[in-house]
């Protein structure tokens, strides 16, 4: 009887999916600065500058995706950080933690500020700023916990910071495009419905990936097609 190996299938579509994540983001990204280039040359400052700060939310992802490669592959070791059996009261986080919210708000920061200065035109970029103060406090860890004499109360700080920060973000960002999906007409309501749900599937993909990380990285594949098409579609 012929014999199918499921694990290693299934090692081989993952692997696929994270290339496949990788180079997508790397186009995306691209693909967003050959459209700020045209948005400039056509004199429409404000399309251009959103182009340009989605193209640093895609290019975060592309190293985001990359160091993780690497570290799969043992090309190199995590810092510590966060050493080993830091007791945390939600857990135990290793130094991959850490690394995962230099990322994020390092992708944040770019696509909330496209958000609320570009696309809803505000002055004050509240989402952004947490955005920055979090990621700073981030860059802290690798600065003042890195070794045997590491700073447990800055940890407890800023991870904290970090978790309620990073849930605050994803929450807003969902709301804000839902609101622009209800109360937007024509393109600004498809806009908004894709990139909705693009970050719904990113959050559900990050989640998923944790446990089955074939559907999670698929789902997050579907996630970023979705607002790569809700990025073009911004008139």
């Amino acid at each position: 009887m012929l014999q199918v190996d499921y694990a290693g299938l299934m090692f081989s579509l993952d692997w696929w999916l994270r290339v496949s994540l990788i180079s997508l983001c790397a186009v995306f990204w691209i693909y967003a600065l050959v459209l700020a280039r045209k948005a400039g040359a056509a004199g429409i400052s404000v399309k251009k500058k959103y182009f340009i700060s989605f193209s640093f939310f895609f290019l975060s992802f592309v190293f985001n995706f990359l160091q993780t490669e690497l570290r799969i592959a043992e090309v190199f070791q995590y810092l510590d950080v966060i050493p080993d059996g830091f007791d945390y009261f939600i857990g135990m986080p290793d130094e991959w933690m850490a690394f995962m919210f230099l990322f994020f708000f390092l992708g944040a920061v770019p696509m909330a500020f496209a958000i609320e200065r570009y696309l809803l035109m505000h002055k004050k970029v509240v989402l952004t700023l947490l955005s920055i103060i979090a990621l700073a406090m981030t860059i802290s860890l690798f600065i003042f916990s890195i070794g045997p004499n590491y700073n447990g109360v800055l940890i407890y700080v800023v991870i904290s910071v970090d978790y309620l920060a990073m849930i605050a973000v994803t929450l807003s960002v969902l709301i804000l495009y839902l609101r622009i999906a209800i109360i937007g007409s024509g393109n600004l309501r498809v806009v908004g419905l894709l990139i909705f749900f693009g970050f719904i599937c990113e959050v559900a993909g990050l989640i998923l990936s944790s446990d089955t990380k074939e559907i999670g990285h698929g789902i997050m594949l579907v996630g970023f097609v979705l607002i790569f098409i809700g990025m073009t579609q911004m008139k």
